[in-house]
């Protein structure tokens, strides 16, 4: 019921509030003068239309109302109603001018709230959708005549106007007691910048703040991701990176996939990408990926055609960042101007053979209404095909919406990675949160394979069932990784060759990440609250027996915590990273923290 309201009935009331009480005046003054009129005919006392009209303007303020017998019924109406309507205007008044002060003695008790930084177009998207899933939201914006801090606070949001890169607005957003904070200014630079300040602001505090930076370019999304993941220091703020195109193309790759059925047949799927920006190319590497998972080991490649000005140079590019891409497709550049003649002929859609065999065509331009005459130029040339063409637009307009909605446009669809990936689950996806269910769908595997259950164990459920605590132990692994392999001179880059072997730890190596992975757990439970005791784990009393030093584990559970740290390998890969060694690799050189 109150999500209901918070959902449906406040915004509603935002919107009609100042238009219904105007319209409450009105029918107000109209009863009060009918009423005045009627009561001075009444008692033979006939008044001027001015007189009326004023005593009606003074039942608003409660000075007029008193009369003596007979009182018409529209006079009796307009003597509650009038007041009425001045109290609630007063109210809705004070309540817009101080709604800042209100907020601001509301935010002192708060805590696992949302802090989000910026309020441009994601910001905006994010708060929204993170009050719909009934989330307290705390947004933080420079520029007070912004339109996202009106939206932001009619949605039931706290606006904090300031510079979120300033420790004293951070600090009175109440971060160190939030749950997440998002950062989605304008820039990069202040993105990371906020990230920066917040974790010194935070430092010291109980639990781990989730922390997402948005990062407008796909490579350096990748390269922070991975020095990130790499870092061996211990925060109170864990930090993920995300970028709107690499979600997005994952986004749209799952709601219109470029092949219809693969691995049931041996032909050769087709895609068209119209425009190599940040999101075609990073489609392009995402669809090629898909096939190779879903297709492994096959000699059938995708054929991808890129038609673009520049289509040559940034194939060549893309091939070269992505080793892989060509033993997976081929790649058919076209290098010609959208807005050209040899565009809108479309000969590029046919192959070799003349064939119009095309699975999907995605266009993936900047300018929407650019896009969109792409889009209806190549659904033109392909009349009676049953091929979809996906047009990526910033925000679905009400222009393409007509065309969607059109019987004679029905295989013409419209994506928009902001609208699809500003969403609570996208953005809780992100790397540690892949990584900490992997760790987790290996763990249940075991388990499985031992032959508990959720009765016998219950952390042997779905990762959507599983406990928060226990969410968090894994992701708290999944953050420990960069620690682990520094000890054994390793690193993380991102995966860019899928054909690569996994690497292989040494049984030294295992042994020594065993060890770290064994007081990496102690320590999380007993800050959690456990303690050791002989006999069963007790769920209910926070005890565990295991809870010693590895040396006096017993051999079956060492061996446990050796294959997790065998499995890394294989974890990093499912997030799109891989581990390679140093060139002077120093390992065994980091001793595990002794637990306290």
């Amino acid at each position: 019921m109150r999500r209901f309201v918070q959902r449906r009935v406040l915004p509603w009331w935002q919107t009609v509030r100042w238009p219904l009480l105007g319209l409450l005046a009105v029918v107000a003054f109209v009863l009060g003068h009918l009423g005045f009129r009627e009561h001075f005919r009444l008692v033979d006392e006939p008044r001027s239309l001015a007189r009326t009209f004023y005593l009606s303007l003074q039942l608003f303020t409660l000075e007029s109302g008193s009369l003596a017998p007979p009182t018409p019924w529209q006079l009796d109406a307009a003597r509650f109603l009038a007041p009425a309507v001045s109290f609630s205007t007063v109210a809705a008044t004070l309540a817009t001018i101080f709604r800042e002060q209100f907020g601001l003695v509301r935010l002192r008790l708060f805590s696992g709230h949302v802090v989000i930084c910026g309020l441009g177009q994601k910001g905006v998207r994010l708060a929204i959708a993170f009050r719909d899933a009934g989330h307290r939201v705390v947004a933080i914006e420079r520029d007070h005549a912004n339109g996202g801090v009106a939206e932001c606070r009619r949605r039931g949001g706290v606006v904090w106007i300031g510079d979120a890169t300033d420790p004293a607005v951070l600090a009175k957003a109440r971060v160190r007691t939030a749950a997440y904070l998002i950062a989605v200014c304008g820039s990069d630079s202040v993105n990371a910048e906020v990230a920066v300040i917040a974790r010194t602001v935070v430092q010291g505090r109980r639990g781990v703040l989730r922390a997402f930076v948005h990062i407008v370019d796909v490579a350096l999304c990748g390269l922070l991701r991975e020095r990130e993941l790499a870092a061996q220091e211990e925060h109170s703020l864990r930090l993920e990176f995300f970028n709107v195109y690499e979600s997005g193309s994952r986004e749209l790759l799952r709601r219109f996939p470029p092949f219809a059925t693969p691995g049931l047949s041996d032909s050769a799927p087709r895609i068209v990408v119209v425009g190599l920006g940040q999101m075609g190319r990073t489609l392009i590497v995402r669809a090629a990926e898909m096939w190779r998972e879903r297709r492994p080991g096959s000699e059938v490649r995708l054929r991808v055609t890129a038609v673009e000005r520049s289509a040559d140079s940034k194939l060549d590019l893309l091939a070269a960042q992505y080793p892989a891409l060509q033993r997976i497709c081929d790649l058919d550049a076209v290098p010609i101007d959208i807005e050209s003649a040899a565009f809108e002929q479309g000969d590029f859609l046919a192959d070799s053979e003349g064939r119009f065999d095309i699975d999907t065509v995605y266009v993936c331009v900047d300018d929407p209404g650019l896009g969109m005459d792409a889009g209806l130029a190549l659904l033109r040339r392909m009349a009676g095909r049953d091929a979809p063409v996906v047009v990526c637009t910033v925000q679905n307009s009400g222009l393409a919406a007509l065309f969607v909605a059109s019987a004679a446009h029905e295989r013409l669809h419209t994506f928009s990675p902001l609208e699809e990936t500003c969403t609570v689950e996208v953005l809780l996806g992100g790397v540690y949160e892949l990584l900490a269910r992997a760790i987790h769908a290996d763990y249940l595997a075991l388990q499985r394979l031992e032959g508990q259950s959720p009765g016998t164990n219950p952390a042997a459920v779905a990762w959507a069932s599983l406990p928060e605590h226990l969410k968090e132990s894994n992701r708290d692994q999944a953050a420990d990784i960069g620690a682990k392999l520094a000890a054994v001179g390793c690193g993380i880059e991102p995966l860019t060759d899928w054909d690569a072997a996994l690497l292989t730890l040494s049984a030294a190596e295992v042994e020594l990440l065993a060890r770290m992975e064994h007081v990496r757990w102690m320590n999380h439970r007993r800050e959690d609250g456990w303690r050791f005791h002989r006999g069963p784990k007790d769920e209910a009393r926070k005890t565990h027996p295991d809870l010693v030093p590895y040396e006096e584990l017993t051999e079956a559970k060492r061996e446990y915590d050796r294959n997790t740290v065998r499995a890394i390998p294989a974890f990093l890969r499912r997030a799109g990273f891989r581990m390679y060694r140093l060139p002077e690799p120093s390992r065994l050189a980091v001793e595990p923290t002794r637990p306290g």
